[in-house]
């Protein structure tokens, strides 16, 4: 004999072992009825509550992908510290008041001092590019008691490559 459950929003659905952190990722992202709505699309005969327990459980990606949310790996490479990683860079902490000298090679506002600071720094670094938020725009400069070079001030935070001893 096979039971049938009908349901609407994923929510109302009383998930078992490894399904339930599937299930409480998408209820949690407020997207339980589009869950079953978009299965429904799928699995036109629908499915019995094994089914979907075990598409939870062993499938939880397909069903975070379904409802257009990123699974924990997604999540994971989009990370700063991943990034950096990956490519073989360093994040570092660089002054505020240094950037635009840095990335538009614009002097303007810094004194001697300054200057020759950032030319140390660049020496021996390639900036890559700012350290992106979330939703893909520049971090906020936050205080820092020791940024990368100079004194206490704010900075932001960035990728840089160390470069080889050739390209100096």
């Amino acid at each position: 004999m096979v039971i049938k459950t009908d349901l609407t929003d994923l929510q109302d659905f009383e998930a078992w072992s490894g399904a339930e952190d599937t299930k409480n990722e998408i209820c949690n992202a407020g997207k339980g009825e589009q869950f079953i709505t978009e299965l429904e699309q799928v699995y036109m005969e629908g499915m019995t509550d094994s089914e979907l327990n075990d598409l939870l459980w062993f499938d939880p990606d397909w069903c975070l992908h379904l409802v257009g949310l990123e699974t924990e790996q997604e999540k994971k490479e989009k990370q700063p510290e991943h990034i950096a990683e990956k490519n073989g860079w360093d994040i570092m902490d660089i002054p505020e008041w240094a950037l635009n000298y840095i990335v538009n090679g614009d002097a303007e506002g810094l004194n001697d001092n300054d200057k020759d600071m950032v030319d140390a720094f660049l020496q021996d670094w390639d900036f890559i590019e700012q350290v992106k938020d979330e939703d893909g725009e520049d971090e906020e400069a936050e205080f820092n008691n020791e940024p990368q070079f100079g004194m206490p001030c704010d900075t932001v935070r960035c990728y840089c490559e160390k470069k080889a001893e050739g390209d100096k």
